[in-house]
């Protein structure tokens, strides 16, 4: 991070639910609630492991955004991004979530900061 840095924030929205279960290991992943049988179709947020798998794809997309380049810290469904002026801000951001959005990935925009800020 540097003195001169501006900042903007991505949130993924219901990020674990976007990363599909393979069909032959949903089987793996069944609960029963009130007598009904269900198996998850996504990434449920119970499992132990959803975090570092979730992280380990996540950090696929930063490299991706890196060799752009773009300056990016992930941390679970949060995503920094820092950039050297405020209207590079706004172009590292928008391409960020059209990389994010090409890969099935949605914003919580309530939850984001989409203007830049050096604070």
């Amino acid at each position: 991070i540097r003195e001169v840095d501006f900042f903007t924030s991505i949130d993924l929205m219901e990020a674990y639910l976007h990363v599909p279960i393979l069909p032959a290991h949903r089987q793996f992943l069944r609960f029963c609630y009130n007598g009904r049988h269900y198996q998850y179709r996504a990434l449920p947020f119970c499992l132990s492991s959803a975090s570092r798998s979730f992280t380990k794809l996540l950090a696929a997309l930063a490299a991706h955004l890196r060799a752009i380049p773009i300056r990016v810290q992930c941390y679970l469904d949060d995503i920094l991004i820092q950039s050297s002026s405020p209207s590079k801000a706004i172009e590292d951001l928008e391409l960020t979530i059209q990389v994010l959005q090409e890969h099935g990935f949605s914003v919580n925009e309530a939850k984001s900061h989409f203007t830049p800020t050096n604070t």
